[in-house]
């Protein structure tokens, strides 16, 4: 799975993108999940604004690596380094 966390910048094209890819695993700790959700009381309201019968999943990127994408390396991601996550 890749997810991503983007700065926009003042001017379009100015953005910057972190973007990380690993391997997704689903977090079955029911004490880590609640205490996770308790201390981020924001997760509580997006569960509120679920469709009934919705599940709220915990997970964890394992194995991954990390890279920054921009304008500039549009198109050469594959020679962009990779920041290893452990």
């Amino acid at each position: 799975m890749e997810i991503a966390f983007i700065s926009s910048g003042p001017h379009q094209g100015e953005s910057r993108m972190l973007r990380v890819e690993g391997t997704v695993e689903i977090v079955e700790d029911s004490a880590l999940t609640n205490r996770l959700i308790q201390e981020r009381p924001w997760v509580q309201g997006m569960k509120a604004n679920m469709p009934e019968g919705t599940e709220l999943v915990i997970f964890r990127l394992v194995n991954a690596q990390a890279h920054f994408w921009d304008m500039t390396t549009n198109g050469n991601e594959a020679k962009q380094p990779r920041i290893a996550i452990a």
